[in-house]
């Protein structure tokens, strides 16, 4: 049975007159007649009562004309969905983030301009670390990244869009030793332990602090979101390096924020995806985040 046979039967069932039916379809008569006999062959059995000036649906013809429907109602809905999705108009995105894109905005501000990209878009977010976001990203889990970090491995296969950069500071307890100093440097923090936002050594989280600090540090707590950081140093578990966006944010009275004074890194946040993106929905949204971070955040536009 092809769909052609259920067009044909609908339009009989409806007009209840092979004639009408004909030319609703644009076909010959006969060759209806035709089509529709091939049907209740391959079926097994007559579908209309046919008389001298009279066709009405047989028991059976009833019960496949609501079965007819739906199936002629379901292929229209598909052909909208596939030439909506061919236009770009719907879609659906899997993106991870890390939690300092998360934490400063650059989430948000990335994500609406996605959503205003296309009439259907639906989006599924995931908290991922730099390392996992890159492998996601390779085996095609993801369509987008959100990734924060000081120094990107770049695969040849990605592409890395710069959205914001912040530098870092040194997050601590209020209590600790280091609170009371005037000015801290990098070498006042050799014997200290570290809170990291990373899931193996791997991680450039892990990786990058002994480039930027100038000695390996004491890993005191590993963590695998970016959001259990700065509750990690509130509850007196280590130190951590982080954004400055961060510290804009309240955390409470038990974490605090200070500069190193020979320390000029900076925590990047780039949006990334594979070059290969064809579809139109994904070339909408990647111009859409362009555009949003060619000009400054709409907070500070007054």
């Amino acid at each position: 049975m092809e769909l052609r046979h259920v067009r044909y039967f609908v339009a009989v069932a409806e007009q209840l007159h092979f004639g009408n039916a004909a030319r609703l379809l644009h076909v010959a008569q006969p060759a209806l007649s035709v089509q529709i006999k091939q049907l209740e062959t391959m079926l097994g059995g007559e579908l209309f009562h046919r008389a001298n000036r009279s066709v009405t649906l047989t028991e059976a013809g009833r019960l496949f004309y609501v079965e007819a429907k739906k199936i002629l109602e379901q292929t229209s809905h598909a052909e909208s969905v596939v030439k909506a999705a061919l236009k770009g108009q719907t879609a659906t995105f899997e993106i991870g983030y890390s939690g300092s894109a998360a934490f400063s905005g650059a989430l948000k501000r990335a994500i609406d301009a996605i959503k205003a990209s296309g009439s259907a878009i639906e989006i599924n977010l995931q908290e991922l670390d730099p390392h996992t976001q890159l492998e996601e990203l390779l085996a095609r889990k993801i369509h987008f990244g959100f990734l924060t970090t000081t120094q990107h491995v770049r695969p040849a296969e990605v592409y890395f869009m710069p959205l914001a950069s912040w530098p870092l500071l040194l997050a601590m307890h209020r209590t600790h030793p280091l609170a009371k100093k005037n000015e801290i440097s990098v070498a006042d923090l050799e014997h200290e332990g570290f809170v990291i936002y990373a899931t193996n050594q791997d991680d450039p989280g892990a990786m990058q602090l002994p480039v930027h600090l100038g000695f390996t540090p004491r890993i005191s707590q590993r963590v695998k979101s970016g959001t259990m950081v700065v509750p990690m140093v509130a509850a007196g578990m280590g130190i951590a390096l982080l954004p400055s966006s961060l510290a804009d944010l309240h955390f409470g009275d038990d974490v605090i924020f200070r500069p190193l004074a020979d320390l000029d890194a900076q925590l990047d946040c780039s949006l990334v995806y594979l070059h290969e993106q064809h579809e139109p929905a994904v070339q909408r949204a990647l111009a859409s985040i362009a555009d949003e971070f060619s000009h400054p955040p709409h907070e500070q536009a007054a």
